[in-house]
C-alpha cells in the first residue's frame, strides 16, 4: 500500500492506494497557501499520518507527493511553484522526516500521467501524452512505458510551447505559451476581452449583478452550446490553439494516444470534437493514422493515484 499526496493551491488531497491504483481511503483539507511552507507541510504530514494510522501502519511502504510547478524528481525538490510561491523547497525530505517512510516527489501533471499509465487509459500504450487543462496546461510524456523526465528531470512542459503571439504574458514571463491560449484561464480572459470590447453576449446576464469578473469556464461552455457568439469565439479559440499544440506533439512524438484531463475536460464531447477536427485539419502526414485523442479516466483522484504510483515505481527500481 502507498500514500499519495496531491498538493494544490486550494486544497491538499491524500489517500492510501493499492498496487492496482485503487484508492482505499482518502482525506482532503484546505491548503491556506498564504502561510509559510513549513506550516503547509505540517498539515500534509498530519493528514498523511492520520491515514496511515487508520489503516495498518506497517502496510504502507512509501509515499509520493505531487506539486504544481518545477520539480526535480531525483532530488525531491520543488524548484519553483508560482501558484504556491515556493522556491527550492526539499518537500520529499521534509515529509520523510514527519511520515517515516521513503517519500518521492514529482510535478502534479506528470503524476496525473503516471496515474493514467499505471491504471488508466494509457495503460499498455507504447507512446502517449497526457495534457491537463486547468488553470494552466500541464503535461506528461510516456515512451516505452516510462515517463520521460529529460536530462534535468524537468521535461514535458508542453504548456510552455510557444504557439503564437498573445495579448497577455504567461506566468513564466514569456509571451505565446500554449497555456495562455488553451487553458481555463485563457478561455476566461479572452471572453472578458471580447465583452469589454462591447461585443453582445448573454454572459454578462449570467453573472451576479452583471460582474464579468465572476465568469467561469463552465458558464462559457454552456453559453457557447446555446449559441452565444462571444462564448463560441472563446471556445473555438481554445480548440484551435489546443489543436496546434497537439499537432506539434504528434509531429515530434507520433503518440498512440493523447489524453485530455483537468477541469476543462468536463466540457465533454463539445470540446473534444472541436479539438479533433482542428488536429485533423492541420496535422502533418495525413496519409497515415493519427494518435487517438481521448479523455482521462481519472478526474480529481489523478493526483493521489499518480503520487502513490510514483512511490511504487521508485521502490521497485531501488
Amino acid at each position: 500500500m502507498y500514500l499519495g499526496i496531491d498538493l494544490g493551491g486550494t486544497k491538499i488531497a491524500a489517500g492510501l492506494v493499492d498496487d492496482n491504483g485503487r484508492i482505499l481511503k482518502d482525506r482532503r483539507i484546505l491548503t491556506h497557501r498564504s502561510r509559510p511552507c513549513r506550516e503547509v507541510i505540517k498539515d500534509m504530514i498530519l493528514i498523511g499520518n492520520t491515514l496511515i494510522e487508520d489503516c495498518a501502519p506497517e502496510s504502507v511502504i512509501a509515499a509520493g507527493i505531487g506539486a504544481p510547478g518545477l520539480v526535480d524528481t531525483e532530488k525531491g525538490v520543488l524548484i519553483n511553484s508560482v501558484n504556491l510561491g515556493w522556491k527550492n523547497t526539499p518537500i520529499a525530505s521534509m515529509l520523510r522526516e514527519g511520515i517515516g517512510v521513503p517519500v518521492y516527489a514529482g510535478n502534479d501533471a506528470t503524476l496525473a500521467g503516471i496515474a493514467e499509465m499505471e491504471a488508466g487509459v494509457l495503460r499498455g500504450v507504447k507512446c502517449g501524452v497526457m495534457l491537463t487543462l486547468g488553470t494552466g496546461v500541464g503535461s506528461a510524456v510516456i515512451c516505452e512505458g516510462r515517463i520521460q523526465y529529460g536530462a534535468n528531470n524537468v521535461a514535458s512542459e508542453i504548456g510552455h510551447m510557444i504557439v503564437g503571439s498573445n495579448f497577455y504574458r504567461c506566468s513564466c514571463g514569456r509571451n505565446g505559451c500554449l497555456e495562455t491560449f488553451a487553458s481555463a484561464t485563457a478561455l476566461i480572459r479572452y471572453a472578458k476581452r471580447l465583452l469589454k470590447a462591447g461585443e453582445p453576449s448573454v454572459l454578462g446576464q449570467m453573472c451576479p449583478n452583471g460582474n464579468i469578473d465572476s465568469i467561469s469556464g463552465i458558464m462559457i461552455f454552456n453559453a457557447a452550446q446555446e449559441g452565444d457568439a462571444v462564448a463560441a469565439k472563446a471556445v473555438d479559440r481554445v480548440a484551435r490553439y489546443l489543436g496546434i499544440g497537439i499537432s506539434n506533439v504528434i509531429a515530434v512524438l507520433d503518440p498512440e494516444k493523447i489524453v485530455l484531463g483537468g477541469g476543462m475536460s468536463k466540457a465533454g464531447d463539445f470540446l473534444l470534437d472541436k479539438v479533433k477536427n482542428e488536429v485533423e485539419r492541420i496535422r502533418f502526414y495525413k496519409d497515415i493514422p493519427s494518435g487517438e485523442i481521448v479523455f482521462a479516466r481519472f478526474g480529481n483522484e489523478a493526483g493521489i493515484i499518480g503520487a502513490a504510483m510514483l512511490a511504487r515505481q521508485r521502490i521497485e527500481e531501488e
